[in-house]
């Protein structure tokens, strides 16, 4: 399987250097997105559609950052990807419910 994970990297990202080293020992492909400004959306759009992977996680630890994960979740489904999107964090935890709801 193709992962893509996606989120900031303003220092080193554990969480996702940690899901990546499992992916990568479990035999999956996986690579991660820096995601620090919403300047950044349609680069990681783009990177994410030319590597065709079939699951993209998204980091979602801050509630002021779910806008523009959500900006990014409709850019890639307006784009035609229809692969998996996951969110995971503290944010996405507490509201997935309205996460659900709210994003296309």
């Amino acid at each position: 399987m193709r992962v893509v994970l996606v989120g900031p990297q303003l220092e080193e990202n554990l969480a996702l250097g940690y899901l990546k080293a499992s992916l990568d020992r479990a035999g999956h492909s996986c690579s991660i997105e820096a995601f620090n400004t919403a300047a950044k959306v349609p680069r990681i759009a783009r990177a994410i559609l030319r590597g065709r992977p079939d699951l993209v996680g998204f980091s979602l630890v801050a509630q002021r950052r779910y806008p523009e994960f959500q900006r990014l979740a409709e850019t890639l489904r307006r784009a035609g990807f229809s692969g998996h999107l996951t969110a995971g964090g503290h944010f996405a935890s507490l509201r997935a419910e309205e996460i659900l709801r709210d994003t296309s």
